[in-house]
């Protein structure tokens, strides 16, 4: 079971004066996008630049190999998180909550219902719109009369979804750690908009909870696809079986 990010023993990191870097985000800083799959739900995140960023973990709580610093980018293989998110398997963008900020229709009815995803967000007209920090998001949903739900999965463990079109959205440990300087929150790497997955450095830097993985996906993504049965599978570039790449 996933209870909370945790980053021990961090030696094959990304050192830079001793701080540890979790991903290989550029230093300058950036801005990505995101939002579930109607575009109902939006956010926004600002990362600083390298020398503004917090630490999350000290140096003399991770075995003295340095001051770790957000954002973490990983893939998940906890049974938790794959099911929740339907996928083989998770990936998550970690960093402090004060970095996201959100934005939900003000009322429901206002909103249209569009067909499918969304491919420019912008271009949507649904009435105003409710801005919100990451506290309010996670924690009270019940006050908003938005498309916003929560599943407590496990104790202290809360994940966030759009209720109208299902897209898994948030993971939020409630329970402080000891060594947190700051609340963070995991975004769902794949509700990030193509165009900031696209950025550089926006990847996954490691694997968590390795022990608890499904063979063969763990052989796909660290052998390729060639694990599935000995050779690369058929790849076609629409829908259609007879079209191939």
């Amino acid at each position: 079971m996933r209870t909370s990010a945790s980053f021990p023993a961090l030696q094959q990191s990304h050192l830079t004066d001793r701080k540890v870097r979790m991903s290989k985000v550029p230093d300058e800083g950036l801005i990505l996008t995101g939002g579930c799959y109607c575009s109902a739900v939006r956010y926004s995140v600002t990362i600083p630049a390298l020398s503004e960023r917090p630490i999350v973990l000290p140096a003399a709580k991770n075995e003295g190999n340095g001051d770790v610093i957000p954002p973490a980018i990983i893939f998940d293989h906890c049974n938790d998180c794959r099911k929740a998110g339907g996928a083989f398997v998770q990936s998550w963008f970690n960093c402090p909550r004060s970095w996201v900020k959100w934005s939900v229709p003000a009322s429901k009815e206002l909103f249209p219902t569009p067909q499918g995803c969304i491919d420019d967000p912008a271009s949507i007209k649904g009435g105003p719109r409710i801005s919100l920090t990451t506290e309010d998001f996670v924690q009270r949903p019940a006050l908003l009369e938005s498309f916003v739900t929560h599943y407590n999965s496990s104790p202290d463990i809360w994940r966030t979804f759009c209720t109208r079109c299902g897209t898994n959205l948030t993971y939020v440990c409630s329970k402080v750690r000891g060594f947190d300087t700051a609340p963070m929150v995991d975004l769902v790497l794949g509700s990030l908009d193509r165009e900031s997955l696209e950025m550089p450095g926006v990847r996954p830097d490691r694997h968590f909870f390795w022990n608890a993985g499904i063979e063969w996906i763990q052989k796909v993504v660290s052998d390729g696809e060639v694990s599935l049965q000995g050779q690369a599978l058929a790849k076609h570039p629409g829908f259609s079986r007879l079209e191939h790449v």
